[in-house]
Protein backbone atom coordinates (compact mmCIF):
# COMPACT_ATOMS: atom_id res chain seq x y z
CA UNK A 1 0.00 0.00 0.00
CA UNK A 2 0.72 3.41 -0.09
CA UNK A 3 0.86 4.25 3.60
CA UNK A 4 4.29 2.38 4.51
CA UNK A 5 5.78 4.59 1.29
CA UNK A 6 4.16 7.91 2.82
CA UNK A 7 6.49 10.59 4.37
CA UNK A 8 5.53 13.19 6.78
CA UNK A 9 6.02 17.17 6.33
CA UNK A 10 8.47 17.64 9.34
CA UNK A 11 9.53 20.92 8.57
CA UNK A 12 5.86 22.40 7.75
CA UNK A 13 4.93 20.53 11.63
CA UNK A 14 7.76 22.70 13.32
CA UNK A 15 6.41 25.74 11.34
CA UNK A 16 2.52 24.59 12.66
CA UNK A 17 3.50 24.19 16.05
CA UNK A 18 6.01 27.46 16.03
CA UNK A 19 2.84 29.15 15.12
CA UNK A 20 0.75 27.98 17.34
CA UNK A 21 3.16 29.02 20.18
CA UNK A 22 3.49 32.46 18.91
CA UNK A 23 -0.89 33.13 18.79
CA UNK A 24 -0.40 31.63 21.91
CA UNK A 25 -2.87 29.24 21.00
CA UNK A 26 -3.92 26.99 23.91
CA UNK A 27 -6.03 24.88 21.68
CA UNK A 28 -4.54 23.42 18.81
CA UNK A 29 -2.68 20.07 18.51
CA UNK A 30 -1.76 19.44 21.99
CA UNK A 31 -4.83 21.59 23.60
CA UNK A 32 -7.95 20.07 25.06
CA UNK A 33 -9.57 19.05 21.41
CA UNK A 34 -6.45 18.14 19.58
CA UNK A 35 -7.65 20.64 17.25
CA UNK A 36 -5.69 19.85 13.90
CA UNK A 37 -6.12 17.66 10.94
CA UNK A 38 -3.70 15.43 9.51
CA UNK A 39 -3.99 15.41 5.85
CA UNK A 40 -2.65 13.03 3.03
CA UNK A 41 -1.52 15.12 0.16
CA UNK A 42 -2.04 12.25 -2.76
CA UNK A 43 0.58 14.44 -5.50
CA UNK A 44 3.18 15.09 -3.17
CA UNK A 45 3.11 11.78 -0.81
CA UNK A 46 3.63 13.41 1.84
CA UNK A 47 1.48 13.92 5.57
CA UNK A 48 1.10 17.44 7.13
CA UNK A 49 -0.73 19.13 10.07
CA UNK A 50 -3.44 21.38 8.94
CA UNK A 51 -4.62 24.20 11.61
CA UNK A 52 -8.48 24.06 12.59
CA UNK A 53 -10.34 25.92 15.69
CA UNK A 54 -8.40 29.04 15.90
CA UNK A 55 -10.90 30.78 18.41
CA UNK A 56 -8.94 30.92 21.28
CA UNK A 57 -5.40 32.01 19.59
CA UNK A 58 -4.61 35.53 21.05
CA UNK A 59 -6.87 34.36 24.16
CA UNK A 60 -4.24 35.50 26.66
CA UNK A 61 -6.89 37.08 28.99
CA UNK A 62 -8.13 33.40 29.67
CA UNK A 63 -4.53 31.22 29.41
CA UNK A 64 -1.90 34.15 30.05
CA UNK A 65 0.55 35.45 28.02
CA UNK A 66 2.47 34.10 25.08
CA UNK A 67 5.33 31.72 26.98
CA UNK A 68 2.97 30.61 29.57
CA UNK A 69 1.19 28.19 27.37
CA UNK A 70 3.05 24.55 27.57
CA UNK A 71 5.08 23.87 24.88
CA UNK A 72 4.70 20.59 22.70
CA UNK A 73 7.10 18.91 24.99
CA UNK A 74 4.95 18.66 28.18
CA UNK A 75 3.63 15.28 28.76
CA UNK A 76 1.48 14.32 31.00
CA UNK A 77 -1.91 15.69 33.07
CA UNK A 78 -1.70 18.14 35.68
CA UNK A 79 -3.25 17.66 38.96
CA UNK A 80 -4.84 20.24 40.63
CA UNK A 81 -2.57 19.86 44.11
CA UNK A 82 0.44 20.51 41.46
CA UNK A 83 1.75 17.00 41.25
CA UNK A 84 2.24 15.75 37.87
CA UNK A 85 0.26 12.34 36.58
CA UNK A 86 2.13 10.19 33.84
CA UNK A 87 1.51 9.98 30.49
CA UNK A 88 -1.17 7.05 31.96
CA UNK A 89 -3.43 9.43 34.14
CA UNK A 90 -2.53 7.81 37.36
CA UNK A 91 -1.88 9.94 39.72
CA UNK A 92 1.95 10.49 40.67
CA UNK A 93 4.51 12.00 43.08
CA UNK A 94 7.56 10.29 41.89
CA UNK A 95 8.50 12.86 39.46
CA UNK A 96 8.82 16.40 40.51
CA UNK A 97 11.06 17.24 37.38
CA UNK A 98 8.22 16.45 35.26
CA UNK A 99 6.88 19.33 33.44
CA UNK A 100 3.95 21.42 34.94
CA UNK A 101 1.01 23.47 33.30
CA UNK A 102 -0.53 25.21 30.24
CA UNK A 103 -1.95 23.03 28.16
CA UNK A 104 -1.47 20.23 29.91
CA UNK A 105 -3.91 21.52 32.83
CA UNK A 106 -6.73 22.03 30.33
CA UNK A 107 -6.63 18.08 29.66
CA UNK A 108 -4.69 18.35 26.13
CA UNK A 109 -1.50 16.01 24.99
CA UNK A 110 -0.65 14.75 21.87
CA UNK A 111 1.74 11.81 21.42
CA UNK A 112 2.47 12.83 17.68
CA UNK A 113 3.65 16.36 18.78
CA UNK A 114 5.56 15.09 21.62
CA UNK A 115 7.54 12.39 20.03
CA UNK A 116 8.57 14.91 17.64
CA UNK A 117 9.38 17.49 19.91
CA UNK A 118 11.62 14.72 22.05
CA UNK A 119 13.98 14.11 18.84
CA UNK A 120 16.62 16.94 19.37
CA UNK A 121 17.24 17.85 16.02
CA UNK A 122 13.14 18.82 15.46
CA UNK A 123 13.30 20.70 18.61
CA UNK A 124 15.88 22.99 17.40
CA UNK A 125 14.36 22.98 14.01
CA UNK A 126 11.13 24.28 15.81
CA UNK A 127 13.13 26.62 18.44
CA UNK A 128 14.40 28.03 15.17
CA UNK A 129 10.90 28.12 13.34
CA UNK A 130 9.97 29.84 16.74
CA UNK A 131 12.31 32.61 16.36
CA UNK A 132 12.15 33.36 13.00
CA UNK A 133 8.22 33.69 12.90
CA UNK A 134 8.85 35.93 16.33
CA UNK A 135 10.84 38.22 14.24
CA UNK A 136 8.80 38.49 11.17
CA UNK A 137 5.80 38.55 12.54
CA UNK A 138 5.33 40.38 16.09
CA UNK A 139 8.96 42.38 16.31
CA UNK A 140 8.64 43.24 12.66
CA UNK A 141 5.22 44.62 13.85
CA UNK A 142 3.62 42.75 11.02
CA UNK A 143 1.26 41.84 13.03
CA UNK A 144 0.10 44.90 14.51
CA UNK A 145 -0.18 46.17 11.18
CA UNK A 146 -2.78 43.24 10.90
CA UNK A 147 -4.74 44.13 13.95
CA UNK A 148 -5.00 48.11 13.30
CA UNK A 149 -6.15 47.55 9.70
CA UNK A 150 -8.57 44.72 10.95
CA UNK A 151 -9.77 46.89 13.63
CA UNK A 152 -9.68 50.03 10.85
CA UNK A 153 -12.25 48.16 8.89
CA UNK A 154 -14.35 47.01 11.67
CA UNK A 155 -15.01 50.08 13.19
CA UNK A 156 -16.20 51.52 9.44
CA UNK A 157 -17.95 48.81 9.10
CA UNK A 158 -19.47 47.33 12.27
CA UNK A 159 -22.50 49.47 12.21
CA UNK A 160 -24.69 48.58 15.23
CA UNK A 161 -23.50 44.75 15.40
CA UNK A 162 -20.97 45.73 17.58
CA UNK A 163 -19.50 49.10 19.70
CA UNK A 164 -16.61 50.65 18.85
CA UNK A 165 -15.33 50.32 22.34
CA UNK A 166 -15.35 46.44 22.05
CA UNK A 167 -13.83 46.67 18.93
CA UNK A 168 -11.23 49.04 20.17
CA UNK A 169 -10.81 47.10 23.61
CA UNK A 170 -10.58 43.67 21.79
CA UNK A 171 -7.50 44.95 19.29
CA UNK A 172 -5.91 46.15 22.10
CA UNK A 173 -6.39 43.02 23.92
CA UNK A 174 -4.44 41.45 20.97
CA UNK A 175 -2.06 43.99 20.86
CA UNK A 176 -1.15 43.43 24.39
CA UNK A 177 -1.18 39.29 23.47
CA UNK A 178 1.47 40.28 21.02
CA UNK A 179 3.58 41.70 22.84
Amino acid sequence: GILPYASFNVEDFATYLALQDVLANSDAISGPGNNAYLWYDLDSGRFQVLTWDLNLALAGALFGPPGEAAAPTDTGTAQEDGQQAPQDGQPSQEDPQAPQGGLEMMGGRNVLAERFMADETFSQLYEERLAELQAELVDSGAAEEIVARLEDSLLANAGDLVTSDTITSEADAIRTQLG
